[in-house]
């Protein structure tokens, strides 16, 4: 005998208020996960079905804006974020660099090099200087004095970037992608591909080298995958090509090198005449290589916000597992439940990043 009685009678004690107390906090968690949407996890080069049905959906677990959040087993994390001032008009720069900053194979592969030997590669000091000094102090606020001489610097080296203009993020992405190269870091894309002619035979091959942002096309339904949009960009690229020999047809093959970053970049207009395509975003994709294939996950989005008057403004969103934060210059905060709907309607320039 327990002196609350018999064992029994102990267990439907605690029983009856674990039931009490674990049942407020269940309700909760339903609430946040009702109805929430997310990227699909995996998403393959061998299908072009454009239909969002297929698309797996995740869990949102945000719950507010705090430096650190726990819901479960997530803890979520903002402090590690760079922020960055706006006073220019620069959030293309801004959003760039948040994006950048927090992919891993970016982090992994810059660190081996040394300081010295990363500048050097670099057309750009100054932006240079400044990307690495966040990605050594994570979390680290710049402010306007920090920003204008590197605003400077790029609209002289390349006349489109503008002061106190909302730029395209895409032309500083380009050079920035292409400094990341020379460090190391595969970021253009090379495709394959193989044809067999139907009537002689014969066999060739060609490789197209793209530049490093990979260009989508806009699409002509309203909702479709980017996955779709991805494989019509490469058939593109490879051409309806009829046999040297003979002008037949060819049985094609497309395969890709080896790269580490896959940066796929899908414009968007300020004019509210135009109608925004949703496009989603795979979690995965999946593309054949020389021995098999590789995969790549989203870690990064920029994402093109219309304006009242017609301008634009750029922020990130960052993947952190099932979770993501929102990176809107010097503001951190966890993605709100409607952060996917934001991305199919407003991303701009996708980040893929190998998974090893």
């Amino acid at each position: 005998m327990s002196c609350f009685g018999t064992t029994a009678s102990c267990k439907n004690f605690f029983s009856a208020i674990f039931k009490k107390v674990k049942a407020p906090f269940l309700n909760l968690r339903r609430r946040f996960r009702k109805n929430n949407e997310g990227p699909s996890t995996e998403s393959s080069m061998a299908t072009t079905d454009s239909s969002e049905s297929q698309d797996e959906i995740l869990s949102d677990y945000s719950s507010g804006v705090y430096k650190n959040e726990t819901w479960g087993q997530v803890e979520i994390s903002t402090s590690t974020v760079c922020k960055f001032s706006n006073c220019f008009e620069n959030c293309w720069l801004n959003s760039t660099f948040q994006a950048a900053l927090n992919i891993n194979i970016i982090r992994h592969k810059i660190f081996q090099m040394s300081r010295k030997a990363k500048v050097s590669s670099s057309e750009i000091p100054l932006s240079t200087e400044m990307f690495l000094t966040a990605l050594k102090k994570p979390g680290m606020r710049f402010n306007s004095s920090d920003m204008l001489p590197v605003l400077e610097e790029l609209s002289k080296f390349k006349p489109e970037l503008r002061l106190m203009s909302p730029n395209d993020p895409a032309d500083f992405a380009e050079p920035f992608l292409e400094w990341l190269n020379a460090c190391g870091i595969k970021t253009k894309l090379q495709i394959k591909c193989k044809t067999t002619c139907v009537t002689c035979k014969v066999r060739e091959r060609t490789v197209f080298n793209q530049d490093n942002l990979f260009f989508i096309a806009q699409p002509s339904a309203r909702k479709v995958s980017l996955t779709s949009l991805f494989i019509e960009a490469v058939k593109s690229v490879c051409g309806n090509k009829k046999c040297s020999t003979c002008s037949a047809n060819v049985n094609r093959q497309i395969s890709f090198g080896n790269v580490d970053l896959i940066t796929l970049y899908l414009p968007r207009y300020a004019d509210a005449d135009k109608e925004r395509r949703y496009v989603t975003p795979p979690a995965v994709i999946e593309i054949p290589v020389y021995n098999g294939k590789y995969k790549y996950r989203l870690a990064t989005v920029i994402c093109h916000k219309r304006q009242v008057d017609q301008s634009a403004h750029y922020l990130t969103y960052i993947s952190n597992g099932e979770v993501f934060i929102k990176a809107n210059d010097e503001k951190i905060s966890i993605a709100r439940n409607e952060y996917f709907n934001n991305i199919k309607k407003d991303g701009t320039i996708f980040f893929y990043e190998k998974c090893t």
